[in-house]
């Protein structure tokens, strides 16, 4: 009997420890615009604006946002699930036009510095494509998911600062909807890492399972016992 509570207390505990630690990490989410007074100097930006949201805005004029989203890679290591999770915020277009922002909106991975920064902009570490999605088919509120475990761990492999998301304008030349400007907005992103346990504590639970085994069995072959 003694074994048997034993080996329950110590699965318990070990279960816990290896079912119950993955981390979420918050995302430095901002956005950089580029010169939005309508003067068309090649290169010139104003920076970061709406830090906590992404938004990707584009205008008749030349004018256009990217959306990014940073993750600092501090004290986290390589594991068998990362999902990279975020809101669709709001759709909108400028001067009374009824269609909304629309168009395949495109997740670039890039090598962060945890940092909020123009230079961003440029995206001159891009690694790979993370994946798209139309922008359309989204409603304010809806979580939309993407599995970035190897490009997450390939990032660890190198020693990156931060895992970098791009929100990329969209392509297809729908996006302005005959709008004079379009935009699109998301938000709450973040990273789900899956805890990975190490050996000696599969070991600990392994070791738990088999003293409830042996308990068991003791009790069956002993035959039955008197109150």
């Amino acid at each position: 009997m003694r074994n048997w509570l034993v080996g329950v207390v110590l699965w318990m505990g070990v279960a816990g420890s290896v079912f119950a630690q993955d981390a979420v990490v918050q995302g430095l989410t901002f956005t950089v615009w580029t010169d939005h007074d309508y003067d068309l100097v090649p290169g010139k930006l104003y920076g970061t604006v709406a830090t906590g949201e992404a938004s990707v805005f584009t205008a008749g004029l030349g004018e256009w946002s990217v959306g990014f989203s940073e993750f600092n890679l501090a004290g986290l290591q390589a594991s068998d699930s990362v999902v990279l999770k975020f809101d669709a915020g709001t759709t909108w277009a400028y001067q009374g036009d009824v269609i909304p922002a629309l168009g395949n909106l495109a997740l670039t991975e890039y090598v962060g510095d945890n940092a909020a920064t123009v230079s961003d902009y440029g995206m001159s570490t891009s690694v790979a494509s993370i994946g798209s999605f139309q922008i359309e088919s989204q409603a304010p509120g809806d979580q939309l998911s993407f599995d970035v475990t190897s490009l997450y761990n390939a990032a660890i492999a190198r020693g990156d600062a931060a895992f970098g998301v791009r929100f990329n304008i969209p392509t297809g030349g729908t996006f302005w909807g005959g709008s004079l400007f379009s935009a699109a907005s998301y938000n709450n992103v973040s990273l789900t890492v899956a805890a990975v346990p190490e050996g000696s504590t599969w070991a600990l639970m392994l070791g738990g399972l088999a003293l409830i085994a042996f308990a068991k069995r003791r009790r069956v072959s002993g035959g039955p016992t008197q109150s």
